[in-house]
């Protein structure tokens, strides 16, 4: 699954999110850094543009993700990068590989050469909305610092926001409770996650507190008993740090259930039987 990656290299950010023009939204501004004067956006992954605007209004472009992609924050799902003002924008349709060229800062609208940025959850929304100063407002929008990561050569000056980069690694999230396949819940506090099972191991970061974990695998030491969460991340169980929670075979105890109806009838077409011979004797 391919990381989604911010799509300039070097830039600065001229405005952040929810002021100015950005007000009730989660899109920023990025401008021509000097001396680098880079103005190029690299597709953020493998995608498709698939909405441009017009260029009075900004010239929007939508380039959607061919599947599903990481986010920073962890989330796996389809991503849409909304940016504008691109002053040639590519034919709507057109396919660009992650790394690829794909677009560029611009003018278009009448503003100042910049990429304004926002970045939609999933498959493109087209936008009915509009914000108190009269912008498109995108819906199922997230911080674009929870979406992308930065490459190690990026640098974004000015930036008042927390980014991960490309090779940082993402903690498990905890997940929804699934009674069909093997779970846990984290009792303890601060329960480190660590890089493989065993005490030596890299400590990642902590599992979240009555955070609940797939139970990936299981690796039993001479102390502890180790529960694998997700690649190259552990947890440890003393017995008290961890409740393994019961999974359930809906599909045996449907096919239990149905067993047990086919016997009630076997047993109704006995007596049924017995039944009509006692009538016939008498």
């Amino acid at each position: 699954m391919q990381k989604a990656l911010f799509p300039i290299l070097k830039t600065w950010e001229s405005q952040p999110m929810n002021s100015g023009s950005h007000k009730d939204t989660k899109a920023i501004d990025f401008g021509v850094l000097n001396p680098y004067n880079d103005t190029k956006l690299i597709a953020p992954f493998d995608g498709k543009i698939v909405y441009v605007d017009s260029q009075a209004k900004g010239g929007g472009i939508a380039f959607e993700s061919l599947e599903k992609v990481k986010y920073a924050n962890g989330y796996e799902d389809y991503m849409t990068l909304w940016t504008g003002h691109d002053n040639k924008p590519h034919k709507l349709g057109s396919i660009f590989k992650q790394g690829e060229y794909y677009s560029d800062m611009g003018t278009a609208g009448g503003v100042y050469i910049h990429c304004h940025l926002e970045v939609q959850k999933g498959k493109f929304r087209n936008p009915t909305k509009i914000t108190s100063v009269g912008s498109y407002k995108l819906e199922n929008t997230i911080e674009p610092y929870n979406a992308l990561f930065l490459r190690e050569d990026t640098f974004i000056k000015k930036t008042k926001y927390s980014w991960k980069r490309e090779g940082d690694i993402i903690l498990a999230n905890d997940v929804k409770r699934n009674e069909e396949i093997p779970q846990i819940k984290v009792i303890a506090s601060e329960l480190r996650i660590r890089s493989g099972p065993n005490v030596n191991s890299n400590i990642l970061g902590f599992a979240k507190k009555d955070g609940i974990y797939n139970d990936l695998e299981v690796y039993k030491d001479s102390k502890y008993i180790w529960h694998r969460i997700a690649d190259n991340q552990w947890v440890a169980d003393n017995g008290k740090w961890l409740e393994i929670l019961p999974t359930i075979n809906y599909k045996e105890l449907y096919e239990c259930e149905l067993k047990k109806i086919e016997n009630i009838k076997e047993y109704i077409e006995k007596i049924d039987i017995i039944i009509n011979k006692v009538w016939i004797m008498i």
